[in-house]
């Protein structure tokens, strides 16, 4: 009698307040306080705030009548704690009650249907990792009423057991015996961390997560396989429309530009690619237009133009795959709609194969910084390293580039002569004339178009590209691939794709594996809970 006044009693608590609001009816909220096992949830929970209630008062009932911010956040992190440890019981609770009798029928008619007849074997524990750390369940296993029965279990690819509740929740198709939610969080520190032991360590102390950096592994890998085999669809796709004649743009232009820049990561500055028609190691493609350019001050007090939102993209591999990534890339952030679309590139032989290929109308740019770069190198190596002649000589040889005095750049880089020239390995006469074609920069200022620095630096320099040249990056290709496809929705910013900053990552990646995995509840328990 005692209890059920009690009970009564935080009915009427929870009436006063929002509670019975959102519950169907009035019914509800007393059947919810009926069952003991609710009961005893509930005055776990209200136990945990009460007792937060006292020990902030108590910390407030000295002289200062205040608390420390340090203390708050223990209580507050002691009640949090509590209260998930409390919600993740509940929901185990709740599932251990679900009555499976209609779908088991359901699943014996549709075997009957196949020539098997199906009993009851007995049920069998289960657990799945969430982003609230581990649910154990059980299920009923179905099996063969008979040894043909299991025979044709078996031949249908059945396995011994049928498991009802995990096909039609989803879990049967969850691999790692995690959720979604579970292996996308994973991924996303995966990609973050320098290594997959400290995505570990992260995941332990953010998150319920608790995997051993194999498993980290193995589950980005899983995820970022996912992802680029999405992305390669949509790349054969936009390729063989492009192939076809089938795609349509605007004939009226959105005013402004679309920038397309492209690099061979790990290509040393002192190697020629002449002859070698893919990336070495790994290359970056980011893609950005002036319609989201904004200032932000540097650390010499300058305000110059940079990107505010720019998508990339990371390739291990052989170029003409790539170039197809590249293109699709473009396509998405508004290739064909813009005034005019900028190729920029560190003077590779596949970019200019690109341009040729696919982007016919568009002017390819030798990057400024990268010429910059491959300039002073070529003089240090020329003038064995003196710094009173490499430095102004190469700093002249660069002022005549920047003005386009193209001829006059080339008869000074060749100055030294060949003896001297030698000395480097980067055989800059031979680069510079490969991309004879892409150095007018004096045209290229009077068109408006970045060529190097300030914006265009902003874009290269992205977290993505100095990870790059990290150690582990080149491990097994195809993991690497992967590693990087993720590393690559993660530093992107893509327009249009979701009201976060990071846009790329929900759409390419949490979309994209969610339409693959959540077939039913069980998939989304952790973010239902």
């Amino acid at each position: 009698m005692a209890e059920n006044t009690d009970n009564q009693g935080f009915a009427r608590f929870f009436e006063d307040g929002e509670l019975v609001e959102k519950l169907d009816t009035r019914a509800t909220v007393e059947e919810m306080f009926a069952k003991k096992e609710n009961m005893s949830i509930l005055k776990s929970y209200m136990l945990n705030y009460v007792r937060f209630i006292n020990n902030f008062d108590k910390m407030i009932a000295g002289p200062d009548g205040v608390i420390g911010l340090t203390r708050l956040e223990e209580l507050m992190t002691s009640l949090i704690g509590e209260s998930k440890a409390l919600t993740v019981r509940l929901a185990i609770d709740k599932l251990g009650k679900i009555d499976e009798g209609g779908i088991i029928r359901k699943k014996k008619e549709e075997y009957l249907n196949k020539g098997v007849k199906l009993k009851i074997y007995r049920r069998l524990p289960r657990t799945v990792m969430t982003i609230h750390g581990k649910i154990p369940f059980s299920r009923t296993a179905l099996t063969g009423s008979s040894r043909s029965d299991a025979d044709g279990l078996s031949a249908l690819g059945a396995g011994v057991n049928v498991f009802p509740f995990d096909e039609v929740t989803g879990a049967a198709a969850l691999p790692f015996k995690m959720s979604v939610n579970a292996m996308l969080e994973t991924a996303f520190w995966a990609q973050k961390s320098s290594s997959f032991a400290a995505a570990a360590k992260i995941l332990a102390r953010e998150t319920g997560i608790t995997l051993n950096p194999d498993t980290v592994r193995a589950v980005a890998k899983h995820v970022g396989e996912i992802v680029f085999e999405n992305d390669a669809a949509e790349a054969e796709k936009a390729h063989a429309s492009f192939k076809a004649g089938e795609q349509k743009f605007p004939t009226k232009k959105k005013k402004g530009v679309l920038y397309l820049v492209t690099e061979g990561a790990l290509s040393r500055a002192g190697e020629s690619d002449e002859g070698n028609r893919g990336p070495r190691g790994i290359a970056l493609a980011a893609v950005f237009s002036t319609d989201f350019f904004v200032r932000r001050a540097n650390e010499k007090g300058e305000s110059p133009l940079s990107p505010g939102r720019k998508e990339c993209a990371a390739w291990v591999g052989e170029a003409d795959t790539f170039k197809k990534h590249a293109f699709a890339m473009a396509l998405r952030n508004g290739h064909g709609q813009y005034e005019k679309t900028v190729l920029i590139s560190d003077g590779s032989a596949w970019a200019r194969d690109m341009r040729e290929e696919f982007f016919p109308d568009s002017p390819l740019i030798l990057d400024f910084h990268r010429l910059r770069e491959i300039v002073s190198a070529f003089g240090k190596a020329v003038f064995d390293g003196d710094e009173t002649k490499y430095k102004p000589w190469a700093e002249e040889v660069v002022e005549l580039f920047e003005k386009s005095h193209t001829n006059e750049a080339i008869e000074k880089i060749n100055a030294p002569g060949r003896k001297n020239i030698a000395k480097s390995e980067f055989n800059l006469p031979g680069f510079v004339n490969d991309n004879i074609n892409h150095i007018d920069y004096a045209e290229c200022e009077k068109r408006g178009y970045f060529v190097g620095g300030g914006a265009l630096e902003s874009a290269r320099r992205t977290p993505l590209r100095e990870r790059l040249k990290g150690a582990g990056t080149r491990r097994n290709k195809r993991t690497g691939q992967y590693i990087l496809t993720l590393m690559s929705k993660a530093e992107s910013e893509a327009p249009g794709a979701g009201s976060a900053a990071n846009g790329a990552w929900e759409r390419d990646v949490e979309r994209v594996v969610r339409e693959k995995y959540e077939a039913g509840g069980f998939a989304k328990l952790a973010r239902d809970v």
